[in-house]
């Protein structure tokens, strides 16, 4: 059980170390497991170093280890089916799609499939709601077999245990238990109207009490809030704040009791009677498609990540493989085994079922759950091995000093509940504190004046305020290099937030400050603007008639044509609406050297490769010189260059326009995502994403937007190995517009407490990157992370502090065409010397706005 900063690396390496130097195996006996190929390598590197340091090391010791199996899982199931491929079935000499390459060869191959399934498939299903789920249930196969195969509960059942289970979580809720608390704590004469309240609240509580105890009905406690109004006189004399406390506390009640009724009167539905009919036919059509992609992947002699777990699973169920490894391999080391999925559980417990074990993990900082990773397994395995192995804890962090090690434990302890163990530390701290600041936005949510993105924007020039003003002071910071102490740089603070959509503004006020802040990775390069003026350009380059895209193209940095152009452009289509021919014949200035650019490019699009034609619009267009001159414009540069690569890629097999358009549409409608190119912070502020931040360290961390409310997912079809499967809609219950099956909301709920309790576990290894300092900040009062965090704090004794609300600096108008041409001419050739403008709000001059685009069309 190793805490953050716990030194786990180095323990891995030692335990490699002892298995060979102690118990004398061989390297090439030794498996070492690791989350990321980074990681093996890093793990290698520190194993090789210590083994030389031995005295009596030999070369065939140092060669042994340099071929030990030092690798990812994935790369150990791949070994199992290249050495087994008869007993694994699967083709010899298979290549290896990765994540991406695999979720693209299953979109561009699922649709074929299905088109192959009999019409009695959808007898149950429209064809997008049948498309969706084995999609969906294709990314995880070893799940959903075992979940189509599950009988399904009884709908009665089902109900039973929503109703109850809704019960329970209102008389869990904190603000409820303080609401009864103030109910039976405060009373008042009983001529006092507010006291007859009271009286009829606490009934109704004391009946929902009964109701969870088997006793009563708990919408007998929901009709007995019925009627019941806060208007009038209310007030008592000498006594009016104990009044506004007990209206509060009825008032909490009545809404959730008003929230329950619904979930307690739930009773099965359409859906529910129609499922149990549908089901086999979407666990017949699975088996069909599944069916034909095998023999698509074993022509084309690929194998995806999930083919490889289950080909390595069949392979070992054979005594004879089983029997290979076990005289072959002595002895397993597992990192990060809180990351592990239940097939991968499988395969490693058949692998170690006669060797020696070691895993290693932190339960704390479970939060790969979107990657099918399931924090239950570690448990499992950690009790297996409790019950005849032992268990160590290390619980003195390296990473953080004394004091923020103090303040940490006494914030996760209520955050985490079980899971927490206190950690301790060695290293003092650099200066006094306070070590974690708090400071939320003090904006009233009900004022519509002020939207989302002024908040944002105003949390973000507070945290850049307080960045420089640290900066400017030269906090002192501890040098893990040297160990001295120090000045704070701008290379020793990270901005984390949970996603990457939040960190441009944070970018944009930091820049504002003087102060280089870069976006090092994390986020889906399909999200980024210069990607999407990419494609945008791809697309009507292999459809003309495609308006949309060419508006895109026109408004962003590569056309930078005014909207007020546009428009005069608007109103000369006449009845044909066509964008292509107006544009050649456009006469605007503001449009002209557009059309000229976009003319030449369509002639050159049937000899040109699709990259090659990126590679020349910015050319003579100037688009990465504007790049170059807006904020970011590193972030920026390497995110269009990341748009040319990807498409290189595609173009391989002599793919033509439209066939690679095609494929990054059917991408994109996959919800297949590429990751953005990393970048090298330099002398910079790193930003990035709490995921993209696991096992990195800063001096000082802000993790901001704290009160961004998490989305809302809502997948077409959920699965449980025990329970089966359940789909949203289905087609034949009476209406579409019915609830989901009984199973699909069970199945929902569930899937909502693990990712709240994911969410936490997120928090904590976000607030566990700091070494010396730790700054948290939130745009609202609450909601989001602060319905969690907002208590455990209060429990630790800190304070928040409360920002005013100001209008964040106006930002400056978009430069003009003019002033951008003038710019794109320098790059282009000698002259004109550089144009620099503040461009701090001319994103949105090129940003999709739909009803500008209404407008337009």
């Amino acid at each position: 059980m190793a805490g953050a900063g716990a030194g786990k690396t180095t323990l891995l390496s030692r335990r490699f170390l002892h298995h060979v130097q102690v118990e004398g195996l061989s390297p090439l006996a030794v498996v070492a497991v690791t989350f990321t190929e980074l990681a093996a390598t890093e793990l290698r590197a520190r194993v090789r170093a210590l083994v030389q340091a031995q005295p009596g090391a030999t070369p065939d010791t140092l060669g042994a280890l340099e071929a030990a199996p030092i690798c990812t899982l994935h790369a150990l199931a791949a070994r199992i089916c290249r050495e087994h491929p008869d007993a694994a079935e699967v083709p010899r000499g298979f290549r290896v799609l990765d994540e991406r390459e695999g979720r693209l060869w299953q979109a561009e191959q699922l649709d074929a499939a299905i088109a192959r399934l009999p019409a009695r498939s959808f007898e149950g299903l429209a064809w997008s709601h049948m498309r969706q789920a084995l999609e969906e249930l294709g990314r995880e196969p070893h799940l959903a077999a075992q979940a189509l195969a599950a009988p399904l509960p009884e709908p009665t059942e089902l109900a039973a245990w929503l109703r109850d289970a809704a019960l329970a979580d209102c008389l869990a809720d904190p603000t409820w238990q303080h609401a009864v608390e103030s109910l039976r704590a405060i009373a008042f004469p009983p001529e006092a109207r507010i006291e007859a309240l009271r009286a009829q609240t606490l009934q109704a509580v004391t009946l929902l009490e009964a109701a969870a105890a088997g006793a009563a009905d708990p919408a007998a406690a929901c009709a007995a809030m019925s009627g019941l109004a806060l208007r009038g006189k209310l007030g008592w004399p000498g006594r009016d704040s104990e009044v506004e406390a007990l209206k509060e506390a009825i008032r909490v009640v009545r809404e959730a009791l008003k929230a329950l009724e619904p979930e307690v009167s739930v009773q099965p539905g359409p859906a529910d009677q129609a499922w149990p009919a549908v089901q086999p036919l979407l666990r017949e059509a699975w088996e069909q498609v599944q069916a034909q992609l095998a023999v698509a992947k074993r022509q084309a002699r690929c194998l995806d990540y999930a083919d490889l777990e289950l080909g390595a699973l069949r392979a070992l169920r054979q005594p004879e493989v089983r029997a290979f490894y076990q005289a072959r391999w002595k002895a397993f080391i597992v990192d990060e085994f809180q990351d592990t999925n239940p097939t991968q559980a499988e395969l490693l417990t058949w692998l170690t079922a006669d060797a020696r074990l070691t895993i290693v993990g932190d339960d704390k900082q479970a939060i790969f759950g979107f990657r099918r990773a399931d924090v239950s397994v570690f448990h499992r395995f950690r009790e297996a091995i409790a019950a005849r192995g032992e268990e160590r804890s290390l619980l003195t962090s390296y990473r953080t000093h004394v004091p923020l090690v103090a303040v940490l434990n006494r914030v996760c302890a209520p955050l985490l509940g079980a899971l927490h163990r206190d950690m301790d530390a060695r290293r003092a701290a650099p200066a006094d504190g306070p070590h974690l600041t708090a400071a939320w936005l003090d904006v009233d949510p009900h004022d519509r004046r002020v939207t989302s993105g002024d908040r944002q924007r105003a949390e973000a020039f507070d945290v850049a305020e307080r960045i420089a003003r640290d900066l400017a002071e030269g906090r002192p910071v501890h040098d893990r290099r040297t160990g001295a102490i120090r000045p704070l740089a701008p290379t020793d603070v990270a901005v984390l937030a949970r996603t990457w959509a939040a960190l441009p503004a944070f970018e944009e006020a930091l820049r504002a400050r003087g102060i280089a802040a870069v976006q090092t990775k994390g986020g889906d390069l399909f999200d980024t603007q210069e990607a999407l003026d990419g494609l945008s350009l791809l697309q009507w380059l292999a459809d003309p008639a495609d308006a949309l895209s060419l508006v895109a193209v026109l408004r962003s940095p590569m056309g930078h044509v005014p909207d007020g152009a546009l428009a005069e452009l608007a109103a000369t289509l006449g009845d044909t609406r066509d964008w292509s021919a107006a544009l050649a014949e456009a006469s605007q200035p503001d449009i002209r050297h557009a059309a000229q650019w976009l003319t030449a490019l369509r002639a050159a699009r049937r000899g040109d490769a699709p990259s090659d034609l990126l590679v020349r619009a910015d050319h003579l267009s100037g688009y990465t010189a504007v790049l170059a001159h807006l904020p970011g414009a590193a972030r920026r540069l390497a995110d269009w260059q990341g748009l040319v690569t990807l498409v290189r890629e595609f173009e391989r097999g002599g793919q033509d326009l439209e066939s690679v358009v095609l494929r990054l549409r059917r991408l994109r409608a996959s919800g297949v995502s590429f990751e953005r190119p990393a970048l090298e912070t330099g002398e910079a502020v790193s930003l990035m994403t709490l995921h993209a931040s696991k096992g990195l360290e800063w001096p000082l961390v802000a993790l901001v937007d704290l009160a961004r409310r998490p989305p809302v997912h809502t997948p077409t079809v959920r699965a449980d190995a025990q329970l089966g499967v359940a789909l949203r809609i289905v087609a034949s219950a009476s209406s579409e517009e019915a609830p989901p099956p009984l199973l699909y909301r069970w199945l929902a709920r569930e899937q909502a407490l693990l990712e709240r309790a994911e969410r936490r576990r997120l928090l904590y290894v976000g607030m566990t990157r700091a070494r010396d300092h730790l700054m948290l900040s939130a745009a609202a009062r609450a909601g989001g992370w602060l319905d969690d965090l907002a208590p455990a704090l209060a429990s630790a004794g800190i304070v928040p502090t409360w920002v005013p609300f100001a209008p964040p600096p106006e930002a400056p108008s978009p430069p003009r065409a003019s002033a951008i041409t003038r710019a794109a001419d320098w790059a282009l050739g000698p002259g004109a010397p550089p144009i620099r403008f503040d461009p701090a709000a001319w994103g949105q001059a090129w940003r999709a706005d739909d009803e500008a685009l209404d407008r337009l069309s």
